[in-house]
């Protein structure tokens, strides 16, 4: 009983920082009980799209850079919206990883 309280609490809360991801233009790829996996909005590409048409190469790299960038900067902002919302300060999102190129066929399997 414990295990599915925690499980359903996780649950519930990962879908609150999806809306507040998307409530920041983010584009949600994939929602775990203990993940997210999203694009940064498409505005942040905008200059780098222009920048670098001419060489793929150099755009998936500038791209790679900004979403890094970004992921970093939001999730103290997503730590401090769930701390708000859960009231558990030791509840915390960490950036892991960007994948670029990614293919998600089935569920935890990425």
């Amino acid at each position: 009983m414990i295990a599915s309280s925690v499980t359903a609490f996780s649950r519930e809360t990962i879908k609150k920082v999806i809306t507040f991801l998307e409530s920041k233009q983010c584009n949600i790829i994939y929602g775990d009980t203990d993940s997210v996996f999203f694009t940064i909005p498409e505005t942040h590409f905008s200059e780098i799209d222009s920048l670098y048409s001419h060489d793929k190469q150099l755009h998936y790299s500038e791209s790679i850079k900004k979403s890094i960038e970004f992921t970093k900067q939001i999730t103290p902002v997503v730590n401090s919206f769930m701390e708000q919302e859960t009231r558990f300060p030791f509840m915390k999102m960490a950036y892991e990883k960007v994948l670029h190129p990614s293919l998600f066929l089935y569920k935890k399997q990425y």
